[in-house]
């Protein structure tokens, strides 16, 4: 009861013989699932049950999944985690519609997503915080820059503050903050900072903080016009009857019905909550390089990991993983730590699969993948394991990362008598 987040990413039935070579003396999933099932779910079962008793109260647990066992898994999570505990079935889109997965299209629609089963443990009450991503095209009415809007932490601290919790001193200090503010039209300011192409755009998303758009409102409207003082700067804001902040600029056209005085900041509706269908995350690309290893099947993208992180975990909270491969979740731990300088740890649990076994054992893409991990470890010493990959690859990633970030970690093996 000491883990705040475990994220594991099992090997998938593909209906061959496991590498987990489990002695099933519980076999609470044979019945008629014996064949093409039970192997797996039996593999599962357990640690899924130790995997409970390792989490804290508020913990949660992620699990990566494909179509084959999603539904059966899901079983076996309700009865070991509590189907009241389940959270989302996220779909992750892993892949693009070309290549090989193609050739069936007229039989079948071709797969592109996987899943992540998502549970909570008794405790846990909401994320840390919600990554959300960009939309890929800029909003135009986002128009406006505002000059001087140097304050914008505490401000945008209060402004993310949930409905009915700004108080009237907090409504002030925001009035405050925001009295230097000057209205300036965004195509002057491009134009002063001679900015163009993907440098243009990189620069409205980072700045997205201090651009916005105007829109009418007439509660916003008769709310204002109601007021018997105004305060005298170009942006202010003020309380609905119920209590929700709005933003409006004071200088709006008082000729038309609806004039359009209320403030939205772009980084309100140009970024989007990921919802359960996390369609920004790509597997393509450099993903299949990430951490120094050419490896394309199965590795998980450090953007997908880094998500789960950042949303569930903070200060020195534990996040395990018990089916380690390459290590991408302890790689994942320490990128997000030097993001947001949280001191997290990782434990990494990975059985020594040997993979010059492996490597006679399999053929096509499996064996490239095979041949890519022996030659990222740069030697002949022969056996060669999948743990060699993990210790090597944090080693690395350690390494690259520019910041003050404890990116040491220590090596245990247990040992069979």
């Amino acid at each position: 009861r000491k883990v705040k987040m475990i994220y594991i990413d099992p090997p998938y039935n593909t209906g061959n013989e496991s590498v987990y070579n489990d002695k099933f003396k519980d076999n609470n999933y044979n019945s008629y699932y014996e064949k093409k099932h039970a192997n797996w779910l039996n593999m599962m079962y357990p640690r899924l049950i130790l995997a409970k008793e390792l989490l804290r109260d508020d913990g949660v647990i992620f699990i990566s999944i494909d179509d084959n066992e999603l539904f059966n898994l899901k079983l076996i999570c309700d009865e070991v985690f509590g189907e009241e505990n389940f959270v989302n079935c996220i779909a992750v889109k892993m892949s693009e519609a070309t290549g090989v997965k193609m050739a069936h299209q007229y039989r079948r629609f071709p797969k592109i997503k996987e899943y992540i089963l998502f549970y909570k443990n008794k405790n846990f009450d909401k994320f840390v915080c919600i990554d959300k991503y960009h939309q890929e095209r800029w909003d135009r009415e986002n128009n406006i820059f505002l000059e001087n809007m140097t304050p914008y932490i505490r401000l945008k601290l209060i402004m993310y503050k949930e409905k009915g919790d700004v108080s009237k001193e907090e409504l002030k200090d925001i009035n405050s903050l925001l009295k230097n503010v000057k209205l300036c039209p965004l195509s002057k300011k491009i134009k002063e900072l001679n900015l163009s192409g993907e440098e243009l755009m990189e620069w409205k998303y980072e700045n997205a903080y201090r651009i916005v758009k105007t829109a009418g409102s007439n509660s916003l409207y008769k709310l204002v016009t109601s007021m018997k003082q105004h305060p005298k700067q170009e942006i202010a804001s003020t309380f609905s009857k119920d209590n929700v902040l709005f933003f409006y600029i004071t200088n709006y056209n008082k000729t038309v019905k609806q004039p359009r005085l209320r403030v939205i900041f772009a980084d309100e509706n140009i970024f989007k909550n990921p919802c359960d269908f996390w369609q920004d995350i790509k597997t393509s690309g450099a993903v299949s390089g990430e951490g120094g290893i050419k490896y394309k099947n199965g590795k998980k993208p450090l953007k997908l990991l880094e998500r789960l992180i950042k949303m569930t975990t903070q200060k020195d909270d534990i996040i395990l993983d018990f089916f380690a491969g390459s290590g991408s979740t302890g790689h994942a731990v320490m990128e997000q730590n030097s993001k947001d300088n949280q001191k997290r740890r990782f434990i990494l649990v990975q059985i020594p699969e040997n993979l010059d076994e492996n490597y006679y054992q399999t053929n096509g893409e499996a064996r490239e993948d095979i041949t890519e991990l022996i030659k990222f470890l740069d030697n002949n010493k022969k056996p060669h394991f999948i743990t060699e990959i993990t210790k090597e690859r944090l080693i690395r990633s350690g390494k690259d990362i520019r910041t003050k970030t404890d990116t040491g970690f220590r090596v245990y093996k247990t040992v069979i008598s």
